[in-house]
Formats: structure tokens, C-alpha cells, sequence
């Protein structure tokens, strides 16, 4: 953070207030007027500086409007969903719904990079103390527990070291709040 300059300090300032505060678009462009000596552009300024800044750079894929499925794979060349035939395009030939996709190794790295960042990670390894029969943690789970008790298999050779032995080994997690994975299903 030493080597940003004061302009891009405050871009960066004035985007995290946009997202701690859940300010909307309107009111993050009004920062301008409000803080003239700060330099703060407008959003879409903003959100590029940010971007090039993090060196993470989105996918954008587009989906059924249903969010029946995304088109990519063998639906890359598809005109029309295969689950439901909503049109991909609208008449403009824009896509009627896009799916940002954000790739989890170059966010990961990025968080290597900070050393608070680095230590916090590592705090399953050195700071988390189980408590058998008790689950107060994502590391006191089940699967969790039985993954660190068994040894890592690559290409069905064991290793001699089992899972999350390393304190740099990192365990992802899965939430899909809103997935609905039944078509008729209204709720999740």
C-alpha cells in the first residue's frame, strides 16, 4: 500500500465506503461534489481502478434469464436455453442475464500477498482449538475432522501427510444462497 499514490488511496477510500455503506451509484458520483479535493471519480471510473489495481478481472458469462443454466461449454453456441428455450439475446442482441465470475486462485494469491492476510488464514493451524462434541467452527465439522485424520491420495498413491497438514493448505467452503436447483422450485 506504500507505493499507491494519494489518488488512488482515495479511489480506493472512497470504494470501500461504497460498499461498507451499500451506497447507491447516485450517491457514490454526488462523493465528487461533496469531497473536491479527494479527486473521487465516478463509479465506473472507480470499479476500473479498483479492477486494474487488484489485478482481478471478472468473466462474464451469459445465462438463461431463468437461470436455468449458463451458457458455456456445450451450451456456448446455443441461441436458446435448453431447459426452458428463453431467448439468450434480447432483440439488441445484448445478453438478457450475464453471471459474473470472479477466479478463486488469483483472489487467493492476492490474499498470500498480505501478510495480515496470510496470517489470519493460517489461524486453523495455530490458533483454532477443537472441542470434541463441540461445533463452533467450520474446522470442528465433520467432514473437516475426517479429512485432517486421513491422508492425502494423488493419482491413488497415499502421501505420507494427511489433509491441512501444512498450515498454508486452505479449505474452501460452498454457499449457493439463491440456488434453486429444481425448476419448479420458487424458494430456496
Amino acid at each position: 500500500g506504500e507505493d499507491l499514490s494519494i489518488n488512488d488511496k482515495d479511489i480506493l477510500h472512497a470504494f470501500a465506503y461504497k460498499i461498507k455503506s451499500h451506497l447507491t451509484e447516485a450517491n457514490f458520483n454526488m462523493l465528487q461534489f461533496a469531497f473536491p479535493s479527494a479527486n473521487v471519480p465516478s463509479l465506473k471510473k472507480a470499479k476500473s481502478r479498483v479492477a486494474f489495481l487488484s489485478g482481478l478481472e471478472p468473466q462474464y458469462h451469459d445465462c438463461c434469464i431463468n437461470s436455468c443454466c449458463c451458457f458455456v461449454g456445450l451450451n456456448e453456441d446455443l441461441e436458446v436455453c435448453p431447459h426452458c428455450s428463453a431467448p439468450r439475446y434480447q432483440s439488441n442482441r445484448r445478453p438478457q442475464k450475464q453471471f459474473t465470475y470472479v477466479p478463486v486462485i488469483p483472489c487467493l494469491i492476492s490474499m498470500f500477498r498480505n501478510p495480515a492476510l496470510a496470517t489470519k488464514m493460517r489461524y486453523h493451524a495455530h490458533d483454532h482449538i477443537h472441542t470434541p462434541g463441540s461445533v463452533n467452527d467450520v474446522f470442528d465439522g465433520l467432514w473437516y475432522r475426517q479429512l485432517r485424520a486421513t491422508n492425502v491420495v494423488i493419482n491413488n498413491t497415499e502421501m505420507p501427510f494427511p489433509h491441512f497438514s501444512d498450515p498454508r493448505d486452505i479449505a474452501l467452503g460452498l454457499s449457493m444462497d439463491g440456488f434453486a436447483p429444481f425448476q419448479r422450485r420458487k424458494s430456496t
